[in-house]
């Protein structure tokens, strides 16, 4: 009787590890899955996120461009000896400013890496536009010819 309830328990305890093991063997693949899960997501994000911050390509045909001619430029530069206005254009250091053409309105870059459009309005700047996404601070603006960019 001793022997049989022996040879019982043993085949009991043995079922038991089996058991055991073969729950810790699915646990391990349930593991590795949702690694495998986990990791296709963080390089399909790290993917997503270097395509956002690439710029995208710009084409221009020249031959839609107007050029102006060597006759048509003069230049004069007259700096003023006292500012007229005085304001917070950046959060940082100014490093680029370019007037329109038309001196209407101005653009600025800075070194927290936007570019801001202000309107010209008597004695004040008016700001009516930011423009974020550059990946470095800026250190130069330019309008196109026709002053639309």
């Amino acid at each position: 009787l001793c022997t049989t309830a022996e040879q019982e328990l043993k085949k009991v305890k043995s079922e038991n590890i089996e058991l055991v093991h073969r729950w810790i063997e699915q646990k391990r693949k349930d593991a590795d899955r949702v690694n495998l899960e986990n990791d296709e997501w963080k390089a399909s994000k790290q993917a997503q996120l270097q395509q956002q911050q690439q710029p995208s390509p710009r084409t221009v045909s020249l031959e839609s461009v107007e050029l102006p001619t060597p006759a048509s430029l003069s230049m004069c530069v007259c700096l003023p000896a006292v500012a007229t206005a005085k304001f917070e254009a950046h959060d940082g250091e100014v490093n680029a400013l370019r007037f329109s053409r038309s001196a209407t309105f101005f653009a600025t870059g800075g070194a927290d890496r936007k570019v801001k459009l202000w309107e010209i309005q008597g004695d004040r700047c008016i700001a009516f536009a930011t423009l974020t996404g550059s990946n470095q601070g800026l250190t130069a603006i330019d309008f196109d010819y026709n002053d639309q960019y």
